[in-house]
């Protein structure tokens, strides 16, 4: 994890390859609330953050803007309590050939961010 200018730290997440119509590739992330009060957290997808579609996605003509169904995470939002380790669990559908790129905030109770690529 590094941190922007902006304050906003950066996660990145590969994927890896595999083959087209294989199951779901997953990736398991644990956090961990070492506060004492519960913290809220909260995924935003690029039309939740107002991005345009072309500074996230390169679409290729036809495919009707789906690129944002072949990523999943669960859950997207909750309260995690003090001392509480939740997994969160990260998903990428490969439904052909390249390489996608899906900008994600995770945004924290009390103003934290952490933008996962």
């Amino acid at each position: 994890v590094s941190t922007q200018s902006t304050g906003t730290a950066l996660a990145a997440l590969d994927f890896g390859s595999s083959t087209v119509g294989q199951e779901a590739t997953r990736v398991v992330v644990v956090m961990k609330n070492s506060g004492k009060v519960p913290a809220k957290f909260r995924f935003l997808f690029p039309p939740d953050l107002c991005l345009d579609m072309a500074t996230w996605a390169q679409e290729e003509p036809g495919d009707g803007g789906k690129m944002q169904e072949k990523f999943n995470i669960e859950p997207r939002q909750g309260t995690i309590q003090p001392g509480e380790t939740p997994s969160l669990d990260f998903s990428y559908r490969h439904d052909g050939e390249g390489c996608d790129e899906l900008p994600v905030l995770l945004k924290l109770s009390r103003g934290r961010e952490i933008m996962f690529q």
